[in-house]
This record gives structure tokens, C-alpha cells and sequence, in this order.
């Protein structure tokens, strides 16, 4: 714990001062880590709605989070690179190219299974208001 003389306690720490323990707040141009909830109507909050849950989902969800920017899923591609100029035989060539299509189809199987938690993390921080905008458009 920074409690020396002089020195400034970090986020979080705990200190005493009268015999009551308080915490620091977070510094004002320090922004906060979780997603806002989505306002519907006029004065809404979408653009840093949409900033935020990319960031998070992009950590939870890599790839998938593209969702989020593209409006549509992310389909990755699969580049096989040549392995012909490497001087390997043509079976060794066979392998190298089914261990880059399995890599591949595990990450397709991988980006599928999560689209429901994505989903789930979308509705998880829209208000009830925008909850019923959507199910109205559907």
C-alpha cells in the first residue's frame, strides 16, 4: 500500500484515515472497463454502446466480434500458404495442407458456437425499452 509521505495511492488501494477505510476513485480521464447499458429514444448512447461491447466482445469472442462493425458474421478465410518452395516431399505438402484446414474448420466450429453468447451479451446490456424496439422490428 502506498501510505508513505508524499506518495499517491494507486486505484483501488484502501486507506485509513480517521480510522475509516475509503477507496480512491478511478481518475477522471480514465475511461470504465464494462459496457453501458443501451438507452432507447432520442438522447441514445448507441455509438459508445457499440465502441464498448466490440471492445469486450473482441476479447471474449476474437473474430466473431465483427459482428458488431461489419453487420454481418465474419467468415475468415483460408490462405494456404506454399508449401511447394519449401523443398518438401508431396506427401509432407498433403499433411501441412490438412492440418490448415482442420486449424481452420476448428476456428469456423469455435466462431459458431459462440454466436449465442454474443447474442446473449447483446441483450444482457440493452434496456427494456430497446428489448421491446427490437422485438417489434422482428
Amino acid at each position: 500500500m502506498a501510505t508513505d509521505k508524499g506518495k499517491e495511492p494507486v486505484q483501488g488501494e484502501r486507506r485509513k484515515s480517521q480510522g475509516r477505510l475509503y477507496f480512491y476513485k478511478r481518475p477522471e480521464g480514465e475511461k470504465k472497463e464494462g459496457v453501458p447499458m443501451l438507452k432507447c429514444g432520442k438522447g441514445n448512447n448507441f455509438f459508445a454502446f457499440q465502441q464498448a461491447l466490440y471492445r469486450r466482445a473482441l476479447r471474449d469472442y476474437g473474430d466473431l466480434a465483427k459482428l458488431i462493425t461489419l453487420n454481418k458474421y465474419y467468415e475468415p478465410t483460408l490462405d494456404l500458404p506454399d508449401f511447394m518452395g519449401l523443398g518438401l516431399s508431396v506427401a509432407e505438402v498433403a499433411v501441412l495442407r490438412q492440418e490448415a484446414l482442420k486449424e481452420h474448420s476448428k476456428l469456423v466450429a469455435r466462431m459458431k458456437l459462440n454466436r449465442p453468447k454474443l447474442y446473449g451479451l447483446i441483450l444482457e446490456h440493452m434496456s427494456v425499452e430497446s428489448k421491446d424496439e427490437v422485438a417489434q422490428d422482428a
